[in-house]
């Protein structure tokens, strides 16, 4: 699920570096508010901000469905699904254009939008993460079995999508460093060290640094949520002396449930943070062999560089030497 896998898979502004989306009454958003949507994206020409402007739109369904679900109207939040699907379809169809057209600086620049985008979509689906999060710990203690399943399985959908565009993302971003690396006539090495660079100056880097913390905290505030839910439970279990065999039986069902889900979310995080690690590992040995190759090509440039000022030395002896000796014999 996307809203437990967050800074993996990010230049971050003030409003990047909030999950709260700002909307109107969800009421008031009408038909008519829809289709000028639509009509604003239909002006942006520029893909980038294309892209841009659909995750906002889709965030701000997000907010819409928030809103509605902390009223109890889960099935109005349901229908606002197809609308941010939608959304995510028009900023996927957007990021299709990002092309390099054979250049090798339009190819560096397409490099450089993709990662601007990928920190759009990392940031994206942060909002998703912490709008669950929020929902749980406002409302989900209120929420029936059929409505917590029914929310949970809402935002599975919704998460599927999110799922879809950062998958398409990464893909775009492969397929353009192939065709850079082609255009430029790069090394892996040489193309790894550009990109890295790409991706510390349009801000990914340190963006993935501070969702990352951010992350941990939410899923504290969650397992939190989730323990103190079940603790209630278990005291109303143990307050109400005139419950029947068949409610305290149902209410044991329940509790079993719920510390099955709460262990199925800590070992969720617990794999995720094993992956994380790993993958940590891998780029730190990557970037020690690529400090390696550097030290080594530094070390072959020096001994060409002495050769070259040794032959010269040698050349310019020889010279004075014949010079000394066509004097001597005037």
């Amino acid at each position: 699920m996307a809203f437990l896998v967050v800074g993996l898979l990010g230049i971050v502004s003030a409003e990047d570096q909030s999950s709260d989306v700002v909307i109107k009454n969800p009421g008031q958003i009408n038909a008519f508010e829809r289709a000028m949507e639509k009509f604003r994206l239909s002006l942006i020409s520029d893909p980038e901000k294309r892209v841009e402007k659909s995750l906002d739109y889709a965030e701000e369904r997000l907010a819409e469905i928030e809103k509605l679900t902390e009223e109890g109207k889960i099935d109005e939040a349901e229908k606002l699904q197809a609308e941010y699907d939608l959304m995510i379809q028009k900023a996927e169809k957007a990021m299709e254009n990002f092309e390099a057209n054979g250049d090798v600086n339009k190819s560096e620049n397409a490099l450089r939008e993709m990662a601007r985008i990928q920190n759009k979509i990392e940031n994206h689906e942060e909002k998703l993460n912490e709008i669950h999060a929020r929902i749980l710990e406002r409302v989900g203690e209120n929420m029936t079995d059929e409505e917590l399943a029914q929310f949970e399985s809402l935002f599975e959908k919704v998460s599927e999508k999110s799922d879809s565009i950062a998958e398409k993302a990464i893909t775009r971003t492969e397929n353009l460093e192939t065709k850079y690396k082609v255009l430029s006539e790069m090394s892996d090495e040489e193309l790894q060290t550009l990109l890295d660079n790409i991706d510390s100056e349009e801000g990914l880097t340190q963006a993935r640094e501070v969702r990352k913390v951010r992350d941990e905290e939410r899923f504290q505030r969650e397992v939190e949520v989730r323990e103190q839910n079940l603790e209630r439970i278990k005291e109303r279990l143990q307050a109400n002396e005139n419950l029947t065999e068949e409610q305290k039986l149902q209410i044991q069902e329940k509790i079993s449930k719920e510390e099955g889900k709460l262990e199925e979310f800590k070992s969720m995080k617990e794999e995720l943070q094993q992956k994380m690690e790993e993958r940590r590992s891998e780029l730190g040995e990557m970037n020690g062999s690529l400090n390696q190759i550097r030290e080594e090509q530094r070390e072959e440039a020096k001994e060409r560089i002495a050769d070259e000022l040794e032959k010269r030395n040698g050349s310019n002896s020889d010279d004075v030497e014949e010079e000394s000796e066509t004097e001597e014999e005037n």
